[in-house]
């Protein structure tokens, strides 16, 4: 095998892997990837490196060296990384210079669609990252949010600007690598692998006298008759068969679906999420009162299930 290998050092460090995939080297150690659809026509122009979320500065002078270890892959190395580039796929994978790996792409997709706010034509974009589950065993951020979570491996997270909501579109890893997902739409951290399609759902007045309602008991005299006619009860009761795998399973709800079933987006609620297993046994997972604006999304705590066993989630 021959591998051929240049060294470069240049200002204007912007590799054009493919005609889809350039690497730009900042520093040798902030690498930026773009990455066009296999839609995009190849006669048309290449969008700018302009963003209106971040601000760029001038990039460093970066020696790197330029190898092509395989015949479908280019290995850009620099004095903190090794940057591995599939022509065929255009995925890219990092990993340091003692060649330890550290995360990797494993698939994106782009899906054209009709933006109906700007009138023109634009994509979804699905990409998914394969991380190294020795050295990382968390990561944080992606802004700020209601709903207890910290380590977001695994958990739902909607990246949209709320009231008591910020919206941050990037990760940071126990590990001290981070990726910040340049986009200005919309975007889902961990997006649902399932959507939970037309739940069983009942909606009545005090259905339940038992339930606290912000700490009180609706069956408590004291509580007027005026605020308890305020009140109705949305129960949702959700069938789930697991796969064949035991594990933790996590639940994420967008509060714009819940308007479908007649509920208020806004003014006071108080949330319950419980599973009943298949013995009749009840397990209360996550409790959530908010008295003034209702979040866009919420993230509920994950719960055990073992492989096909089947419960009934209850909100």
């Amino acid at each position: 095998l021959m591998v051929i290998a240049t060294v470069v050092r240049s200002q204007v460090v912007n590799i054009s892997i493919t005609d889809r995939l350039t690497v730009w080297l900042y520093a040798p150690h902030i690498v930026r990837i773009t990455t066009l659809p296999n839609s995009y026509d190849a006669d048309q122009a290449r969008p700018t490196a302009t963003s209106r979320i971040v601000t760029y500065v001038p990039p460093q002078a970066v020696d790197y060296i330029l190898s092509y270890p395989e015949a479908d892959s280019v290995l850009i190395q620099t004095s903190s990384l090794r940057i591995v580039c599939n022509t065929s796929t255009n995925l890219v994978s990092f990993y340091d210079t003692a060649t330890d790996f550290i995360l990797a792409e494993s698939m994106k997709k782009f899906t054209p669609i009709f933006d109906t706010a700007s009138h023109n034509n634009t994509y979804t974009v699905l990409q998914a990252w394969q991380i190294s589950p020795r050295t990382t065993q968390a990561i944080y951020g992606w802004g700020e949010y209601q709903n207890g979570f910290t380590n977001y491996i695994g958990s739902t997270v909607r990246c949209v600007p709320f009231n008591t909501e910020a919206c941050i579109p990037m990760v940071m890893s126990n590990a001290a690598w981070g990726i910040y997902w340049n986009n200005l739409g919309v975007s889902t951290l961990n997006s649902l692998r399932t959507a939970v399609v037309n739940p069983v759902v009942s909606v009545g007045k005090n259905q339940s006298l038992s339930v606290p309602y912000f700490g009180a008991n609706l069956s408590d005299p004291h509580i007027s008759e005026q605020y308890k006619s305020g009140c109705f009860w949305f129960n949702f009761s959700i069938p789930i068969t697991a796969s064949n795998i035991d594990g933790d399973r996590y639940f994420f709800t967008e509060f714009d679906s819940w308007q479908n079933f007649g509920a208020s987006h806004s003014g006071q609620a108080y949330i319950e999420f419980s599973v009943r297993r298949s013995d009749g046994t009840d397990q209360m997972i996550d409790v959530w009162n908010y008295t003034s604006n209702i979040p866009s999304s919420l993230a509920m705590q994950p719960f055990y299930m073992t492989a096909a066993e089947t419960v009934t989630v209850e909100l």
